[in-house]
């Protein structure tokens, strides 16, 4: 089952409004600068929903199978989740010097699109790092729409234990 190119576009319009919105809207109330969010370092990655990672996260009714309308429901709730994090990274890097600047950091929603990817903890986001942070998950890499396509080999709309599993023994999703 595929997505029309005019959702996607939709969706990739309202990550990009996400950014900027957000950004403009801090700026022009003074809160350009931010403290360091201690409470969601962007050193520390998020911890795994399950062991098959956002896909456990997908699965709402627990029944092992996800489908597509499970994954369109996940993907909604961030923009990045749908599209991958470097091409998120590049929507909010709005002077595309390479870097979430701290004014470019408070514009991001969802706030913990970028937890875990500043591997050097020096508090600066680079595309390097996030290109480093995604390169051992597939779905990361290539977003989760693209993901849930490639997994679903009979094309039923349905990513079945089978998939999943099979997706694990070929390395396209690691354990756990």
């Amino acid at each position: 089952m595929k997505i029309s190119t005019s959702i996607l576009t939709v969706f990739i319009l309202a990550s990009v409004a996400g950014c900027s919105l957000a950004q403009s809207a801090n700026e022009q109330l003074g809160e350009v600068g931010r403290e360091p969010r201690s409470d969601k370092p962007l050193t520390d990655g998020p911890p795994s929903p399950g062991p098959h990672g956002p896909l456990s996260a997908s699965d709402t009714n627990k029944d092992g199978t996800v489908t597509q309308a499970e994954i369109e429901s996940f993907m909604s709730e961030s923009p990045y989740r749908r599209i991958g994090l470097v091409p998120f990274f590049d929507q909010c890097d709005q002077d595309k010097d390479q870097r979430l600047s701290d004014a470019e950091l408070v514009g991001v929603e969802p706030d913990h699109a970028f937890n875990g990817t500043d591997k050097n903890a020096d508090g600066v986001v680079t595309r390097a790092e996030v290109e480093d942070y995604v390169s051992d998950r597939l779905y990361r890499r290539i977003g989760l729409e693209a993901f849930f396509e490639l997994l679903d080999t009979d094309q039923n709309g349905e990513l079945s234990p089978t998939e999943i599993e099979t997706a694990h023994s070929t390395g396209q999703l690691p354990h756990g």
